[in-house]
């Protein structure tokens, strides 16, 4: 699979969906996304926000665990999409794992 790549996705695209194994790390480039969860009556719960130069998708991988959220683009957006056995790869890197936010402190 590719290890990286750059997309671009037109407002109301899903980038990825809750419950994806296979879920990616999203780098917003230029755009703006946005992350929301579906309740078990079907309704969608707005999370974050994700501006240019922020990333979502992170603690899934971390934790090989399944997407938490649906990350959709909220206006045109291009972002980077980091396979996820690469991304695990580089969050687990000794400097990142400590320059990553404490628990609590990450969305």
């Amino acid at each position: 699979s590719e290890v990286v790549r750059i997309a671009e996705f037109g407002p109301g695209d899903y980038i990825c969906f809750q419950g994806d194994p296979r879920s990616p790390l999203v780098l917003v480039i230029s755009g703006q996304l946005r992350t929301s969860t579906l309740s078990e009556d079907g309704r969608e719960n707005p999370g974050r926000v994700i501006n240019p130069g922020q990333s979502g998708g992170e603690p899934p991988i971390l934790d090989d665990s399944t997407s938490r959220r649906n990350i959709v683009a909220a206006k045109t957006s291009t972002v980077v999409l980091f396979s996820r056995s690469h991304a695990g790869q580089v969050l687990n890197e000794p400097d990142v794992s400590r320059a990553k936010p404490r628990a609590g402190h990450s969305a």
